[in-house]
């Protein structure tokens, strides 16, 4: 799954032109959300990652006690990816 976020952000980076901090921002999220969803599985591809899994990182999150503007942030960066990802027709 890393290497898919690295090639989102770099898309992000060349056709979007985001900035550096964007970039962080996204690529925090995304990890945060990689490294939550490979405890919980054991084939951790993004193609394998289901609704219930989405919203079992929110959950935690919350009781990690994340503010509800850092959740939107993971919801938000969450769906960029996956437009990306399936734009992209992995």
């Amino acid at each position: 799954m890393n290497d898919l976020i690295e090639d989102f952000l770099h898309f992000l980076s060349v056709e979007r032109g985001l900035s550096l901090n964007t970039l962080a921002a996204y690529k925090r999220d995304l990890l945060y959300f990689a490294n939550s969803y490979k405890k919980t599985t054991d084939d951790a591809h993004f193609e394998n990652v289901k609704r219930e899994d989405i919203v079992t990182f929110i959950n935690e999150a919350r009781s990690e006690g994340k503010s509800p503007r850092t959740i939107a942030r993971y919801i938000a960066s969450l769906r960029s990816f996956s437009i990306f990802y399936f734009m992209m027709g992995k």
